[in-house]
């Protein structure tokens, strides 16, 4: 029967509507409203099979979040206004219950979504520590070649000057052919 019961909230005349938006219970019977003697739509009726029951609302403080519907299909005795207040003392419990349970899943989604966002700091964080340490040794890199690469110019360039000087016989022009290709070497490096 719950399945098959589908009516818009737009449908403001509607009882079951007005019952959510209502502040207290109401009772049907005989397919009129208690009190005021207000048809109820034949088809609801139909649908519940009986033309008797009572509706609470269950409100919560952040407003509406549905509504109780008992019947007397089985008894077939009228509903009692005690009955009603039992009822009524269930909705506050289930209203109390529902709204518990959305907030507890409201709150659950922004734990996950927090999680999520610190995880993406942490990651974002060690990136950048990664980065920094980079640009470090970088930088780091960048010193230790310019303070090499002074002295071996000056030394590729006396051992290139004392290599023209020597001649080709002369024994120490091997360590000198050797010293400049290695400063070479090393200034390419």
């Amino acid at each position: 029967i719950c399945r098959a019961l589908r009516i818009p909230l737009d449908e403001s005349d509607h009882i079951l509507v007005r019952a959510v938006h209502a502040a207290s219970p109401l009772r049907v019977e005989q397919g009129r409203k208690i009190p005021g003697d207000e048809p109820v739509d034949p088809e609801l009726t139909a649908l519940l099979g009986t033309d008797s029951f009572a509706v609470v609302p269950l409100k919560a403080e952040t407003g509406p979040v549905g509504l109780l519907l008992a019947d007397n299909v089985i008894t077939g005795r009228r509903i009692e206004d005690e009955e009603v207040s039992v009822l009524e003392l269930l909705g506050m419990q289930a209203a109390l219950a529902i709204e518990r349970a959305h907030l507890t899943e409201a709150l659950e989604d922004k734990v996950q979504s927090l999680e999520a966002a610190t995880r993406e700091i942490r990651e974002n964080q060690e990136r950048l520590v990664r980065a920094e340490r980079l640009s470090a040794i970088g930088e780091m890199a960048a010193r230790v070649a310019h303070e090499i690469r002074n002295p071996l110019v000056a030394i590729g360039g006396f051992a290139r000057s004392l290599l023209r000087s020597v001649g080709k016989e002369d024994p120490k022009r091997e360590s000198l052919e050797i010293i400049v290709d290695e400063v070479r070497r090393l200034e390419a490096i």
